[in-house]
């Protein structure tokens, strides 16, 4: 006889009780919209609203949001037919998530290139992510406030500010609606209920399409039908819960399998793809224990802080140690407090495919991915005060007060955190200040300061960038963009060797020494290097630049008819490409090539009227018949 695994009676909340536990496979009536609910309701957005409305003014930082947006010359025309194809064959970012390249795409077609608009749809989503949080806690246990607290941490914590001011992680605040819609579903569900299970499974693709992060899903529904929905109570029980998983599994299988193949291909695995076991164990265990503590005294929070040489045996202890005796005391008190064990599997599971295991970047762990496993925690820690501190006392002011403090003063927090994602300078100066070994940050910062024209503040940047990591060929290539624009070409072209003797069969090495020998024009080498380049692999826009740049260097080494197969190329990987065609039809002029001249020169008049050496040219081609 299998032993039952005893759930104690909810307290009802005053306002909705709960449903009976007599019937734990049923679906539980939705909330009503009482007072209390519609209070909650209007704190949540009110605390999203004062945390993130300031994101209205914000631009990009300049990593991997550009790639998402301006720098993508599929993005910016918008909803295309085009850009829509892109995004569903595109392993671009190592990830298939086609649904977050369309948002993108929207967005430029309702707002152009207003990014504070695009923020704040980043804004309008978190929002509903917490009011359906809140919803489906309370449609869960029948508890007002206590699942309007677990949504309010969720709403103002600051480590879930980099998910929602960065613009690169869409993705993941896509993906989080769609779970939760898939949840509520599920939860709505009674037994045959075929619609909604069709659309709880509908849900989880689309969320799949979004950021594939969320594989784990399935295994949170076993959890939340443990606890709290109670649809199995015994261990025996289990297994007549899984085959109504299965289509949920196998999606989870196979957007695994995409995402491994994605990331390889991307070469984010290739860094770190010779960690041995014991290595990722104890990245793991790291990552865990950061989350901990970051979650409990949320500063010094930095933008994907690297992997540590040595990692501190304090946190990995923190992190081994917790896993151990928490997911122990989880199986030992699953009778008495069934929420310990869904709230901390919840937070321990869902981090799984982002703790280490298996490595897809330089990060140890990141701020973003406690989006979705913080749910269970705060679920957890919020049902512990239930638990563990008398109803009575519950009720009063003090409890009341030390509650409105917590959420104010993490609000107030997150609120500052905020602040840093204004621009690339303001986030990355915080983020060099609260980790100087951060190599990213300080690149990042170089960039940004050679666009400004203040070398003498990018080059000390990413001076301190070689100083922390030597083996890092990007630091190379930036370093030698420093000097190439400052005009010390030589010292360039030897820091551009220094970075192919790091990485050989770097595209976009190549692609710069293309760029540093034309300056020095040396033409012939210059074409040379950005057709190793372009064989060697380049993202589409810059592979369209690398053979506008091959044009540019044949023109000027006498190579007219050479110079039109290049940019004639660059216009097959982007057609609107103005300056590839003017200098394609002058080209053609200069092989007398008169017809095709023309053509490309009205072209270029329909798109720029009034360009003066189109204008020019037309004239000229029209008056010699």
């Amino acid at each position: 006889m299998a032993r039952k695994i005893k759930h104690p009676a909810r307290v009802p909340d005053t306002d909705n009780p709960a449903p009976s536990a007599g019937s734990p496979g049923l679906a539980l009536p939705p909330p009503v919209f009482t007072r209390g609910v519609l209070t909650a309701a209007a704190l949540i957005v009110f605390a999203v609203t004062f945390v993130f409305s300031q994101v209205s003014s914000f631009g990009l930082v300049g990593l991997d949001d550009t790639t998402f947006t301006s720098d993508n010359f599929l993005v910016t025309p918008g909803l295309t037919w085009n850009g829509i194809q892109y995004a569903f064959r595109s392993f671009e970012m190592g990830s298939w998530h086609p649904l977050t390249w369309m948002s993108h795409m929207l967005d430029y077609s309702l707002f152009g290139a207003d990014f504070g608009a695009h923020h704040l749809e980043n804004l309008v989503l978190h929002a509903i992510n917490c009011l359906l949080l809140f919803w489906l806690a309370r449609a869960m246990t029948g508890r007002l406030w206590p699942s309007a607290i677990v949504a309010l941490l969720f709403a103002v914590h600051p480590m879930h500010v980099e998910a929602v001011a960065w613009l690169a992680d869409r993705k993941g605040l896509l993906a989080t609606l769609f779970w939760l819609l898939s949840l509520s579903f599920w939860v709505k569900r009674s037994p045959g209920d075929r619609l909604h299970y069709g659309l709880s499974l509908l849900s989880f693709g689309l969320g799949l399409l979004c950021k594939p992060t969320i594989v784990t899903l399935p295994f949170t529904l076993l959890l939340v039908e443990f606890w709290p929905l109670r649809r199995w109570r015994s261990w025996s029980d289990l297994p007549a819960r899984l085959p109504d998983k299965a289509p949920f599994f196998a999606l989870s299988i196979l957007f695994s399998v995409l995402t491994y193949y994605g990331q390889r291909e991307a070469g984010a695995m290739a860094m770190y793809g010779n960690l041995g076991v014991s290595a990722r164990i104890s990245n793991a265990a790291y990552g865990l224990g950061m989350y901990l503590i970051k979650t409990f005294w949320p500063s010094g929070l930095a933008l994907n802080p690297p992997v540590m040489g040595t990692l501190p045996v304090t946190v990995v202890g923190l992190g081994a140690g917790a896993l151990v005796v928490l997911s122990a005391l989880a199986f030992w008190k699953a009778r008495e407090w069934p929420a310990l064990f869904m709230g901390w599997f919840w937070f321990v599971g869902t981090l799984i495919p982002t703790i280490g295991l298996v490595q897809t970047g330089d990060q140890a762990f990141a701020d973003r991915y406690s989006y979705v496993p913080h749910i269970g925690l705060f679920t957890l820690l919020v049902a512990a005060v239930v638990r563990f501190v008398p109803r009575e006392r519950l009720g009063t002011l003090p409890a009341q007060a030390a509650v409105a403090l917590l959420i104010a003063g993490l609000a107030w927090r997150a609120h500052g955190q905020t602040s840093y994602w204004r621009d690339a300078i303001r986030q990355f100066e915080h983020t060099v200040s609260v980790a100087p070994g951060h190599t990213q940050g300080r690149q990042i910062l170089a960039r940004t300061y050679m666009k400004l024209k203040r070398f003498d503040l990018a080059e000390p940047q990413i001076r301190a960038a070689v100083d922390a990591d030597a083996t890092d060929p990007e630091s190379f290539r930036i370093l030698a963009e420093i000097q190439y624009q400052r005009g010390e070409k030589e010292p360039a072209l030897a820091s551009l060797a220094t970075a192919e003797r790091l990485a050989p069969n770097s595209a976009l090495t190549q692609y710069n020494r293309g760029i540093v020998l034309r300056g020095m024009e040396r033409y012939e080498e210059s074409a040379a290097a950005y057709r190793k380049a372009i064989d060697l692999g380049l993202l589409p826009d810059t592979r369209a630049e690398a053979w506008y740049s091959m044009g540019l260097a044949l023109n000027k080494a006498n190579k007219a008819d050479r110079a039109v197969e290049a940019f004639l190329k660059a216009l097959e990987v982007n057609p609107y490409h103005y300056f590839a065609r003017k200098n394609l039809a002058f080209a053609y002029l200069r092989l007398q090539d008169y017809a095709s001249a023309q053509r490309e020169f009205e072209l270029l008049l329909r798109t720029d009227e009034t360009d003066a050496d189109v204008v020019r040219s037309l004239s000229f081609l029209r008056n010699r018949r």
